[in-house]
């Protein structure tokens, strides 16, 4: 068993659909392992799974939804990427984890602490 920190910054002038993908690409079936992605991946024109994900969640809580607060969006996106199949909070390979969000003048910053098998 082990556990790992990881962050991620995000620019709070450029949450864009690429905003997520250093989140996903620590998870190699995200990047790797073309068995895990889903169908269509590259043909819709992305490089992984990653990027895909990120720009689905991205339109999702951004490009569709500019009536919430972003800080709401923000963690609600975070929340998303937690619960995307095959990652954190839906994965056996994850013990347990934790993530919180933390806001600064420049950006958002996202911790996560996990626990693997």
């Amino acid at each position: 068993m082990a556990t790992e920190i990881y962050t991620v910054n995000l620019d709070v002038n450029g949450i864009n659909e690429r905003s997520l993908i250093d989140l996903f690409e620590q998870d190699l079936d995200f990047t790797e392992n073309e068995g895990q992605w889903r169908d269509g991946t590259r043909e819709l024109g992305f490089k992984n799974e990653a990027e895909r994900v990120s720009k689905e969640l991205y339109e999702k809580h951004f490009k569709n939804d500019s009536n919430k607060d972003e800080i709401f969006r923000v963690e609600e996106m975070i929340k998303d990427v937690i619960n995307t199949s095959g990652f954190i909070g839906s994965s056996s390979y994850y013990k347990s984890y934790d993530y919180r969000v933390i806001v600064t003048e420049y950006e958002y910053i996202v911790v996560m602490a996990y626990t693997t098998y």
